[in-house]
């Protein structure tokens, strides 16, 4: 798998949840680059401690990075039905504007779901890290 090194490891662990959307993200980072297209993980955090991963890529033919959120099944768009990445929502946060229509659900089998708890992460210090 030439320069994979989380995705073997993720279809090696079934069973293991723990550390989830970190493995998820991580390996679903190096199939999207294997297949050319830019990507970056994000990292929701407070205090300086993690709690969520997920991840954002970009789309040339919109010029723009898009969020992913494969742990949670969920993109985001805007009231034009834009998908947003990192820079949109935190404007829309800026604005007091980033509510529960903006959560899209995608058709991927998630573990777990909670809009509260979506909405509490963008409430909390976003960092992002780009691989």
């Amino acid at each position: 798998m030439g320069d994979m090194h989380y995705f073997p490891g993720y279809l090696l662990e079934a069973g293991k949840t723990n550390g989830y959307c970190q493995r998820v993200s991580l390996s679903l980072g190096e199939v999207l680059r294997s297949m050319g297209v830019k990507s970056r993980q994000l990292h929701w955090q407070k205090d300086g401690v993690g709690f969520h991963q997920f991840i954002e890529y970009y789309n040339p033919y919109s010029d723009q990075w898009i969020i992913i959120d494969p742990y949670y099944g969920v993109k985001y768009k805007d009231k034009a039905g834009h998908f947003l990445g990192f820079e949109g929502i935190d404007q829309l946060k800026r604005a007091g504007t980033f509510d529960l229509s903006r959560i899209h659900k995608i058709e991927v089998n998630r573990f777990y779901f909670s809009e509260e708890e979506i909405i509490n992460g963008w409430n909390a210090d976003l960092a992002i890290h780009i691989l």
